[in-house]
């Protein structure tokens, strides 16, 4: 029971050790993935192929990347606001210039991008008589590229609204 209890307190004060690096990591890993399938097949040795299904892994990757990155951010936030980031490696000086506004037009950037690949593959498809769809590694590179879209709009209404139920806004920390 007090080996949970001290776990749980070592990893509230060390958010950047349980989500930002692994986020990091795997979004790094996926991306890096996805841009190196998208051109077609890849043959690392005579039997070893990465092809579709690997690309569909780097999407996973990628998505679970951002995921734990905007977990990440949220304990941050939540650690500034309760005062845990006494000697810690810091990011206000980032966070400060995080606004629910910049998040909504990276996010919609993003959303808009995707939603562009996905109606121009769709309209390709369409073309062809919704035959056989051969753009599946564009569908997938705009999909994920949607859905991260929308990934950051709602992480960056939640974060908003983290600091605002903590009486602290996003780059307010010092004046609490």
């Amino acid at each position: 029971m007090d080996a949970r209890r001290s776990l749980r307190f070592m990893l509230l004060y060390a958010p950047n050790w349980l989500f930002l690096l692994p986020g990091s990591f795997f979004l790094t890993v996926g991306l890096a993935l996805v841009s190196f399938l998208l051109a077609g097949p890849r043959h690392i040795t005579p039997k070893v192929t990465l092809d579709i299904h690997t690309m569909i892994f780097g999407v996973i990757f990628t998505l679970l990347g951002a995921q734990i990155l905007s977990i990440g951010a949220f304990a941050k936030v939540f650690s500034y606001a309760e005062r845990f980031d006494k000697g810690t490696v810091s990011l206000k000086r980032g966070l400060r210039n995080v606004t629910l506004e910049s998040g909504l037009l990276l996010g919609t950037a993003l959303f808009l991008a995707g939603f562009a690949g996905c109606a121009w593959v769709t309209w390709q498809w369409a073309a062809s008589g919704f035959g056989e769809l051969y753009e599946v590694r564009q569908v997938l590179f705009w999909s994920m590229w949607l859905f991260l879209g929308l990934q950051v709009i709602f992480s960056s209404f939640f974060l908003s609204m983290l600091g605002i139920s903590r009486g602290t806004f996003i780059g307010d920390y010092d004046l609490k």
